[in-house]
């Protein structure tokens, strides 16, 4: 395999040096408090500030009423969105990448639809390369019906049931926790409090769908999602499709491809990992938490470091803020064109009595109240 795969490999096979463990202990438990008064203080002064709660009560209200709703005030003022994703920011020398992947219901606009299983592997970048830190996974409590394609491919291979699904923790708790192991100190070591490391949340296709259902899964759930994320320590999105496009792989790797049906080179999340990992072990590709770690594996092979060190990522590498605008103004679109549609497909009814008479009648010939009117002027 030579050097191709062997950092990927050495990423998987190196024990996590995360803090799940120490936040078991009652130190690790009252920093986690800390952390949690933390964020939800934020958020208080912040609603403060505005006059108004955004995520718990007008923007939720509205969402919860299938009304379209503007995006935070501090994501506009940031960040402007026309059309297209080009507010790129560069990968800091020091971060956490969280790599992260989701299983939704499908079978609804990416809005609506409810995640059932969230997986999140969390590294870190430093010196060119990624250590493994922590990781998570957990089924999402949901009671939304699945796609017969999400049910017979990905939740029944799985393993996973409406019954396992009720009992499961809320999406509340469940993004509490992942975004708590986001959040990694600069220095672990010193006994104060540290500055929180800045976080990238890296996912494959991440900027069409990873991001857009998680943001609206939380608004769902009526958390405020750009408050929280920004809490966190978010600045960006990683989207490993666009980067890995961006690849020049040797004959031999791309070899190892998987081919789509029309022939080309597959670049999907299990097809890289294949590629790029051909010695590791095969990974469930139904769960969310093993498609996260190949995510973040492929993430530290030497080639996708390689670009990853780069100044200039392409546009894989996308500011939270403008994330959030685009998020906003698709299910703006989306909520028009439903309305538009739904206008298209009422019946078409005569102008000239605007469908009041009857019988039914869609032309002006043959309405009843124009023919009466033209009988009673003949009469005169």
């Amino acid at each position: 395999m030579g050097v191709w795969g062997a950092r990927g490999l050495a990423y998987l096979d190196h024990e996590s040096s995360g803090d799940s463990a120490r936040k078991a202990t009652p130190k690790g438990k009252k920093r986690r408090k800390e952390l949690r008064q933390k964020r939800s203080g934020a958020t208080a002064q912040a609603d403060a500030a505005d006059g108004e709660q955004y995520g718990h009560s007008a923007a939720f209200e509205e969402l919860s009423r299938g009304e379209p709703i503007e995006p935070p005030a501090e994501a506009a003022a940031a960040a402007s969105y026309t059309g297209s994703l080009d507010a790129a920011v560069s990968l800091p020398r020091t971060c956490v990448i969280c790599a992260w992947d989701l299983e939704l219901t499908g079978g609804r606009k990416i809005y609506e639809q409810e995640i059932f299983d969230l997986g999140a592997d969390v590294g870190q970048w430093r010196d060119g390369g990624l250590v493994k830190h922590d990781e998570y996974g957990s089924l999402v409590h949901s009671t939304q019906g699945m796609s017969t394609y999400v049910h017979e491919n990905i939740a029944a291979p799985a393993g996973v049931t409406a019954a396992k699904l009720l009992a499961a923790l809320p999406l509340s708790e469940v993004v509490d926790i992942w975004l708590d192991i986001c959040e990694v100190e600069a220095d672990e070591g010193a006994e104060d409090e540290a500055e929180v490391l800045p976080v990238v949340l890296a996912g494959h296709g991440a900027h069409a769908v990873d991001f857009p259902a998680t943001y609206w899964s939380m608004m769902r759930a009526g958390l405020d999602a750009y408050q929280l994320l920004t809490e966190a320590g978010v600045i960006g999105v990683l989207d490993t499709y666009k980067l890995a496009k961006q690849l020049a792989l040797p004959p031999a790797v791309l070899a190892r491809l998987d081919k789509t049906d029309t022939g080309n080179e597959s670049y999907s999340n299990s097809s890289l990992y294949k590629a790029l990992l051909p010695k590791a072990p095969r990974f469930n590709a139904h769960r969310a938490l093993p498609d996260a770690t190949a995510t973040a594996a492929v993430l530290g092979t030497r080639e996708m470091s390689a670009l990853l060190r780069r100044a200039n990522l392409g546009g894989a590498l996308i500011s939270l803020d403008q994330l959030v605008l685009k998020a906003h103004a698709d299910y703006k679109k989306q909520f028009a064109e439903a309305g538009a549609a739904h206008t298209k497909s009422k019946k078409r009814v005569c102008r000239y009595c605007n469908g009041a008479e009857q019988p039914y009648h869609k032309s002006r010939a043959r309405c009843p109240m124009r023919l009466r009117e033209e009988a009673a002027a003949a009469e005169e």
